[in-house]
């Protein structure tokens, strides 16, 4: 029983790699999406249909939604609307926090409607399809004060929470007043240098718990991001040290929880077994 339940573990682990490559392939083909099994989106769908957690396969399906990203802003450039709102909207099913996403919808068009006169934007508000208009002077400096404010929400930790107060929905209603707005749109753009700068100092601090939030808030506004599974890995290896560090000190207790949390980011880490086995073996 158990050699066959290995056996088929191993098949799993084998066609999963096999379908993250091809889903790789496809990408550098240019192959994103559309019809077909053999695009990016399918496979990388594939993988996470055998491995719901698996770390890369949500990678590529963010690369997936950047891509598409690009190939929106190139329509825009190319004075094709049109084909830029169905390219964004495919985006926003896959990475819908995606900072990226938000300019380039704030770029597509934008105006002062209900929700941007209100400085509120629902987050299924689609600010995409609004016509432009100039703005009063009120509006103008109702975007100056929600730029300043985002910024202060940024350097107090509060990316993207609590909600309507936090950079990125400041950032937000910003747009959907001036999608032109440079101060906004760089703002927006940079808050995810600045949380891998928040989340390298948590490590620093050994603060594990919001170094775990902060990665989470960069998978959601740069998705795809090739340097967020070297940060993921560093976090793995941070919950692995304490979850040693409690093992040596006696307490189980914790070590189990920093074990569990390691296994989120990285399972087959073999630190990740080695230590478990000693959790088992009661050493």
């Amino acid at each position: 029983m158990r050699t066959a339940q290995t056996q088929l573990q191993q098949q799993d682990t084998g066609a999963l790699a096999d379908i993250l490559k091809q889903g790789e392939d496809a990408l550098r083909a240019g192959r994103i999406s559309g019809a077909g099994d053999d695009t990016a989106l399918a496979h990388f769908k594939a993988a996470l249909a055998i491995d719901p957690d698996n770390a890369e396969a949500k990678a590529g399906l963010g690369q997936v939604a950047e891509a598409l990203i690009v190939q929106a802003n190139a329509a825009l450039d190319g004075g094709d609307a049109t084909q830029a709102k169905q390219l964004l909207d495919q985006s926003a099913v896959l990475a819908p926090k995606s900072a990226d996403l938000l300019a380039s919808r704030a770029r597509l068009g934008q105006g002062a409607g209900q929700g941007a006169s209100q400085g509120v934007v629902s987050d299924d508000e689609d600010t995409s399809t609004v016509t432009p208009v100039n703005l009063t002077p009120q509006q103008s400096a109702q975007v100056d004060r929600m730029v300043q404010q985002a910024q202060q929400a940024a350097s107090r930790g509060d990316i993207m929470s609590p909600p309507g107060n936090c950079a990125y929905d400041l950032y937000r209603s910003a747009l959907a007043i001036d999608g032109n707005n440079p101060a906004a749109r760089a703002g927006l753009q940079g808050l995810s240098s600045l949380v891998s700068q928040q989340f390298q100092q948590a490590l620093r601090d050994g603060d594990l718990v919001k170094a775990s939030d902060l990665l989470g808030t960069l998978g959601n506004l740069s998705p795809g991001d090739a340097g967020q599974l070297q940060l993921q890995d560093r976090l793995a290896g941070a919950w692995l040290d304490k979850a040693e560090q409690q093992l040596n000190s006696g307490d189980r207790n914790g070590a189990a929880q920093a074990l569990q949390q390691a296994r989120k980011l990285a399972p087959n880490q073999p630190r990740l077994q080695q230590l478990t086995l000693r959790m088992q073996g009661g050493t």
